[in-house]
């Protein structure tokens, strides 16, 4: 559960109201705008540890021989919230705001594909209008935290260039709230609640998780 919190939900999340993490949409309606200035505000409230804003897409990886689909994710490399990610790294560098074609994937997922840092590599994914963009990028390190489930599935690259690459123009799927006490979670998620918003707490986003624990 602690796991997935740090990797996948957060304590809190600022959704637009129409967007549905299944679908992963591109399509402007389901985002969020002005991130910015919502992350700042969210930011700077006092039960709040982190904010940062995440852009999520469905995509395919493709090398010469073999290919995967995966979640593409989106994030400001800064925010601490990748921690995991930063110090999980097995080869290779870390990625910088400016980097403009290189991505993360985890050591399992280079392994099964045979894919080595610096390698070149196919991303494919659906723009908002629904028709397949494809990308020619650079593997720029890999990395191992320990939660296969995230580790099998998930590439990273900064959000700037997720933004320009999905023609999403600046807009976010997600931003992501870490609280200094996760019992605040629910009380928070209805006090970031807004018109055309909206906010989970880590307990709904949780929820089959939570059941069975209990079971």
């Amino acid at each position: 559960l602690q796991n997935n919190i740090l990797m996948q939900t957060g304590h809190v999340q600022v959704r637009a109201e129409s967007y549905e993490i299944e679908n992963m949409s591109l399509l402007w309606s389901d985002l969020l705008e002005n991130i910015d200035d919502l992350t700042l505000n969210i930011q700077q409230m006092e039960e709040v540890e982190s904010a940062t804003p995440v852009l999520w897409a469905s995509g395919i990886l493709s090398t010469v021989h073999d290919s995967s689909g995966l979640r593409v994710l989106g994030v400001d490399v800064d925010a601490s919230y990748h921690d995991p990610v930063r110090q999980g790294m097995t080869a290779g560098e870390y990625l910088t705001t400016e980097d403009r074609d290189g991505v993360l994937i985890s050591k399992r997922l280079a392994d099964s594909m045979g894919i080595a840092v610096g390698q070149k590599v196919s991303l494919v994914v659906g723009n908002p209008e629904g028709k397949p963009d494809e990308g020619i990028f650079t593997i720029r390190g890999l990395y191992a935290t320990g939660i296969a489930s995230y580790d099998d599935n998930t590439l990273l690259m900064p959000i700037s260039k997720a933004q320009a690459f999905t023609r999403t123009d600046g807009r976010a799927s997600s931003i992501i709230v870490m609280l200094h006490d996760m019992d605040d979670a629910d009380h928070m998620a209805e006090i970031l609640l807004r018109p055309g918003l909206q906010a989970l707490s880590w307990v709904g986003m949780n929820s089959v998780l939570l059941e069975a624990i209990q079971t």
